[in-house]
Parts: structure tokens; C-alpha cells; sequence
């Protein structure tokens, strides 16, 4: 006798996708008894019938099953029932993989379309073009209430990674959306229009859209129209087709809801000068904001300057309109203010909390929202994190500044020198040509700088590259925006 064994023929050719009839299956069986020995037999044998792409909306309107195997089973118990659990993942390590139940109708294990369309939408994408899967299995003989997992506990049969292409959604969105504005709400071109900004990600995956807009006093008047187009109908060079609008139900006008139509409510701007539109076209909501490009920053000592001598400090900036970063060398106190001066400055209502880990790092967080001066715990350099939405302000104090790389093995920082006001960090370090490296501070990853010496960013930047093995003396910029770097070669 011998265990279980399973012969999978990858490169089965000219079988067709096998149909199973309706067969109630249990849901994935637990394995009750996990002290049992594991069933012994002469074999199951599996021939995979699954080629090229799996087509879900092909079988689903010729009313069929995703056919997975056929089979053979011998020295099987008759008192039991073979039962066959897929588990579905975007990766060959399984991590986080949906469990998808199989059906098996006389010699073929199958899937039911909308049970894998639902997996597929889950783990690998929600969009509408095929995409690879890996599946494996595992097989259980169960009877009644019991179960035993053929093979073993942690036992699989016939990994595989296989295309399948989904079923369409049921709202089909377009790739590509406008913003169309119009002074007096009736006449609409697409001369006055803009494109929406997008990631690279399918539409269907990440439904969100941004633009920075710009717009004069006498273009906005007391209220310009907008609306958003798809770019369907923006191809066709008519307003006629589908837009999308306001909800007659909204109670503001620069956030809400959206409605899709052929003649929807357009919505009222009034923003002059720069702002940040976003609009979700899943869940049909917008919002528009003034587009903040910096945040000021003034205290009793910011990189500096002093509120003694009315000097503010230029820090923050973005790459989103949202979320804001910064490194300034804090005395004690200071507050934020979106222009080079005291209008529309803002602070804390309740104080910030400092907490210091067991890594002797420094982190305080709070809420942005009020009109207190904001405290920190030293006299130090702060990595300022701010979120303008929603206020959420973060503050680590920087111990060290170092740099990481190739020449040391990815290891700990080489520690930098700073200058007595903080701002400037040095360094000299031999290079070998082709040493990728980085700047990060704390000798931790939360805080890493990277991108191009001329303007250092630290939103997973990618590393600097040696051109030329020597010795290099380094200098960080954190003075002024952008951060900067020198790399001279000795």
C-alpha cells in the first residue's frame, strides 16, 4: 500500500473544459481527527484538463463549469466521499489565499464560475483583464461529520498557475475621465475641459482621480460650473452622452455625491487660484480643496528663525495636496500657517503625546486642529509628518542621520555629522562603482531619503547608484526645500 500520489499532466492537449451537473458540496471540511493515520490506497490519479486561459465569461454563457481534473481513485473507502478544497492566491507562496470549493460529478473535479470570479475579484483584481492565478488543492476523504486530509495536514496536490479572464463587471467604467467647467452652465466644450491624473493601476482597482486646477477671479466670477466627463464621451466630441454630476441632495458644494446620466446637475466652483479636485468613480463622491503647495512654520527657534523676529520658516511639502512632510530643528514651540505670514495660521487643541520607544526614538502624536502652540519634547530635529484632511499630525525627534548601501553591506548606517544648527549633515565614505546606497535616519527604514541629489523626497525614492569607485564626501541639505545633496568625489 502507499500513500496517495497524483499524476498531473501539465500538457494534456485537445481536452476540452469538462462540465460538472449540480453536486452539493460541504463547505471546505475541517479535518476532525487529525490524530487518524493518513489513508493509504493505490492511488488517486489527476489529469489536468485545464489549458490556456480560463475563459469565465465564455462558460458562463455556454452555462458551464470551470472543468479543473479528471480522475481515477482506487482502494478509496466506500462508506467515504472524496472531497476536493482549491485555495487561490496572486503569488506561488499562497499568503492570504481564498479558499474556493470544488464540485465533482462522476470522473472530473470542477469550479463554479461565480464562486472563482469572486475569488479572482477578491485576491488578484478587480478589473476586467485576465490575469495569472495560482491554485492548488487539497483533498479530503470525509464521511458524515469526519474528515481526514489525504497526504497529511500541510499536503497539496497539483499547484498551478494558469490565466483566467473574469467576468465583466457590472458598471463598465472607462479608463480616462475630464473635468469640464463652464461660466454659465448651458455651454459645455471640450476645449474647456482636463484631464483627470490617474496611477498606473486599472480604474477598477484604484477608482481614484485627482487634478490641480487654477483658475482666475474672472473665470470663477461669483461661481463657475463643472462637470466630469468619461472619456467616451469626451472622444466624441458631444456633451450629450453619459456625464456625471451632483446629487440634487448634496448640502455642500465643494464635497458630496456624484450621479451618473445624460443630463446631470453640474456642480458650483469657487475656488481662485491653485486647488486640488478629487472625485471616486466607484463610489461616486467628490471633493475639491485649496491647493496648498508648502506649509510655513513659526517658533520660538524653526530652522532659524524666530516668532521674536516675525520670520517664518518654509517646510512642509507635498506631492499630493494631502499629506504633508517636513524636517526642522524645533526649539521648544511652534505653529503651521499656509502662507509666509500669520493668516490662517493653526496649531494643536489638545497637546501632542511624546512617547519614547525601547529604540530611544521620540515619537509624538496629536491632531492638528486648534490654535495652541504645538510643544516638543527637546531642543532637536523633528521629521514633521501632517495630514491636511484630517489634521493628524506626527513628529519623530532625529537622533542620528546616516547612509546605507552597498559599501556596508545594507547593514547599519554610517553615522553623518551634523552642524551645530541641525540642518547640515557630512560625511566620507569609499564607494565602489555600481554601490547602490541610501540616506536614512534613526538607522531604521521609516525614515529614508532617496530620488535624485537635487531634490531628495522620501516617499519610496529610489536609491542613489556610485558611477565611479572612490572616496565621496557627502553633504544633506535640510535647510531649504528641496532637501539636497552633494556627492564630491576626493
Amino acid at each position: 500500500m502507499k500513500k496517495f500520489s497524483i499524476i498531473a499532466l501539465m500538457g494534456v492537449a485537445a481536452l476540452a473544459m469538462a462540465s460538472c451537473d449540480d453536486y452539493e458540496l460541504p463547505n471546505p471540511p475541517a479535518q476532525s481527527n487529525p490524530e487518524e493515520p493518513v489513508f493509504e490506497t493505490d492511488g488517486l490519479k489527476l489529469t489536468n484538463i485545464v489549458e490556456g486561459t480560463v475563459d469565465l465569461r465564455a462558460l458562463q454563457s455556454e452555462g458551464k463549469s470551470v472543468g479543473l481534473f479528471t480522475f481515477e481513485l482506487t482502494d478509496f473507502p466506500s462508506t467515504s466521499k472524496l472531497t476536493v478544497v482549491a485555495e487561490l492566491s496572486g503569488s506561488d507562496n499562497f499568503n492570504g489565499a481564498a479558499t474556493v470549493p470544488t464540485e465533482i460529478s462522476g470522473d472530473s473535479i470542477c469550479m463554479s464560475v461565480s464562486e472563482l470570479n469572486a475569488a479572482f475579484r477578491e485576491k488578484i483584481s478587480k478589473g476586467v483583464d485576465a490575469r495569472s492565478v495560482y491554485v492548488r488543492y487539497a483533498a479530503y476523504a470525509t464521511n458524515g461529520s469526519e474528515s481526514v486530509r489525504l497526504g497529511g495536514p500541510d499536503y497539496y496536490y497539483a499547484s498551478q498557475e494558469y490565466s483566467v479572464l473574469p467576468l465583466l463587471p457590472e458598471r463598465l467604467l472607462d479608463s480616462k475621465y475630464y473635468f469640464a467647467w463652464s461660466t454659465d452652465g448651458s455651454t459645455w466644450s471640450t476645449e474647456n475641459a482636463v484631464e483627470f491624473a490617474h496611477s498606473e493601476t486599472n480604474v477598477y482597482d484604484d477608482p481614484k482621480f485627482s487634478v490641480t486646477l487654477n483658475f482666475d477671479a474672472a473665470t470663477v466670477g461669483s461661481g463657475m460650473f463643472w462637470k466630469i466627463i468619461p472619456g467616451s464621451t469626451f472622444d466624441s466630441g458631444s456633451f450629450d452622452g453619459l456625464t456625471i454630476g451632483v446629487s440634487p441632495e448634496n448640502e455642500n458644494i465643494d464635497k458630496g455625491a456624484l450621479v451618473e446620466g445624460e443630463d446631470t446637475e453640474a456642480g458650483i466652483y469657487t475656488v481662485v487660484g491653485p486647488s486640488l479636485f478629487n472625485f471616486n468613480i466607484e463610489a461616486l463622491t467628490f471633493d475639491y480643496m485649496v491647493a496648498i503647495p508648502n506649509f510655513w512654520m513659526a517658533g520660538d527657534y524653526v530652522n532659524g528663525t524666530s516668532w521674536n523676529d516675525g520670520k517664518f520658516a518654509k517646510v512642509m511639502w507635498t506631492d499630493n495636496y494631502t499629506d504633508y512632510v517636513g524636517l526642522a530643528h524645533i526649539g521648544s514651540q511652534f505653529k503651521f500657517s499656509p502662507v509666509d505670514g500669520w493668516s490662517g495660521d493653526f496649531g494643536v487643541g489638545e497637546a501632542v503625546e511624546y512617547v519614547t520607544g525601547e529604540n530611544g526614538i521620540t515619537v509624538g502624536t496629536g491632531v492638528a486642529d486648534g490654535g495652541s502652540n504645538i510643544s516638543v519634547p527637546a531642543n532637536a530635529l523633528y521629521y514633521i509628518e501632517l495630514n491636511y484632511a484630517t489634521r493628524a499630525l506626527k513628529l519623530t525627534q532625529i537622533n542620528t542621520i546616516g547612509i546605507i548601501g552597498g559599501f556596508n553591506g545594507w547593514g547599519n548606517s554610517n553615522e553623518m555629522t551634523p552642524s551645530e544648527d541641525l540642518l547640515t549633515w557630512t560625511i566620507t565614505q569609499d564607494m565602489t562603482e555600481g554601490d547602490e546606497w541610501k540616506i536614512r535616519m534613526n538607522n531604521d527604514w521609516t525614515i529614508s531619503l532617496g530620488g535624485q541629489f537635487d531634490n531628495l523626497w522620501p516617499f519610496n525614492a529610489p536609491n542613489f547608484k556610485c558611477a565611479e569607485t572612490g572616496t565621496y564626501e557627502i553633504t544633506l541639505n535640510l535647510g531649504e526645500l528641496p532637501w539636497t545633496a552633494t556627492v564630491v568625489k576626493k
